[in-house]
């Protein structure tokens, strides 16, 4: 009796949902706002004088999903003042016509990837900005289902583009309020200005309860050990996140096998290889929603959208799992596995994540770069 209940209630809400995706869900009470007005039409700068000073350029990939981007992404006001660059990761021809337009309307520069996956459209945009001398030195990649909640969001990125003490670091990632998994740092951010979100992947340290993520498991000790200061982490969350342009080009490889899923991961990997850091900062906060896929008929989980064979949206789940034990010797997804090979990672940054004790605080973290409160104040 209460399965057939359940089944019923479950039609009535997919049917809500498709008249208005978000209003008829639990979604009103961990919504968080952006915190910018809507941004203009065409408002974005492409002038000569901002190629060559500015700082930092957006890297926007996109693939079918370009009323998505008209509708969430480029809708924000906050992003809407970079240099922004749209790479298209082979849609279909009517979704090309409807990307170049939707660019051209908003000054965005339009590519087409060289070849697939993001981490060739991170090369592509890279080769473009060398190619035309553009100055950026920072890389802000945001994904269409994200977008910033601290204060002056764009300020604070160009704080840290500006600021020589952040050119040492490969990645520099957030802290991601998502509305899916962590319900709980949501509540909290919204009645204390703070929290702890997604702000790392630990792809080989090992964190309370077999985590994957920093988060809001992490113990109390680490969180006391950090105090609000940027600190290290082997992969930064990739929903959003910033890239050292000149430490890309000089260390990192890039392969068509990685589509979407770990594409971040390994570039992180490759600057840990390299004995470089790469940060997260636990007071620059995003919010980020799957669920506004549903208004544009996209299904939220990716993972899950690609291992039912969509080919539209997300090119296919691809064999990045298997690319990831061949070319770095373990499992991705189990950690341990690292063990038969840490003898070829001994004196790096990657045997250093995985033999840290992170009870004792993270591998390391930067207290002379803490963000002062008022760069990053609670929306509300």
């Amino acid at each position: 009796m209460k399965n057939a209940i359940a089944n019923n209630l479950r039609a009535i809400r997919s049917f809500l949902r498709s008249i208005n995706p978000l209003k008829f869900t639990r979604f009103d009470q961990y919504f968080i706002a952006p915190a910018c007005k809507p941004a203009t039409a065409g408002c974005r700068p492409h002038s000569e004088d901002a190629i060559h000073k500015d700082n930092v350029v957006l890297y926007i990939s996109s693939r079918n999903n370009y009323e998505m981007l008209a509708g969430e992404l480029l809708n924000n006001n906050e992003l809407s003042k970079f240099l922004t660059f749209n790479i298209d990761d082979n849609s279909s021809p009517e979704q090309l016509k409807l990307g170049k337009e939707i660019c051209r309307q908003n000054n965005i520069v339009f590519l087409k990837n060289t070849k697939a996956g993001l981490q060739w459209g991170l090369k592509t945009l890279v080769d473009y900005l060398d190619s035309n001398n553009y100055a950026a030195s920072m890389i802000l990649h945001i994904t269409h289902d994200n977008y910033p909640v601290s204060n002056d969001f764009t300020g604070i990125i160009n704080k840290i583009a500006s600021n020589p003490g952040y050119s040492q670091f490969g990645m520099i990632g957030f802290n991601h309020l998502d509305y899916r998994l962590t319900r709980t740092a949501i509540a909290r951010w919204k009645q204390t200005g703070h929290s702890q979100g997604l702000m790392g992947r630990a792809a080989l340290a090992k964190l309370p309860f077999n985590r994957n993520w920093y988060d809001d498991d992490l113990p109390q000790s680490f969180m006391d050990a950090i105090d609000g200061s940027p600190f290290s982490v082997e992969c930064v969350s990739d929903m959003g996140f910033m890239i050292n342009r000149d430490l890309f080009s000089r260390f990192v490889s890039v392969s068509d096998r990685y589509r979407l899923h770990l594409w971040a991961d390994d570039i992180g990997m490759q600057f840990l290889q390299n004995n470089i850091f790469n940060i997260a900062m636990p007071d620059v906060y995003l919010f980020n929603c799957q669920d506004l896929k549903y208004k544009y008929a996209i299904v939220p989980n990716s993972a899950a959208a690609a291992k039912k064979s969509d080919n539209i949206h997300f090119s296919g789940y691809g064999d990045h799992l298997a690319y990831w034990k061949e070319k770095w010797g373990w499992d991705r997804e189990v950690k341990d596995s690292y063990l038969a090979v840490r003898e070829k990672y001994k004196g790096t940054l990657i045997d250093q994540f995985y033999m840290h004790d992170n009870n004792n605080g993270p591998v390391k973290a930067f207290a002379e770069l803490r963000m002062q409160s008022s760069d990053n104040d609670h929306p509300n």
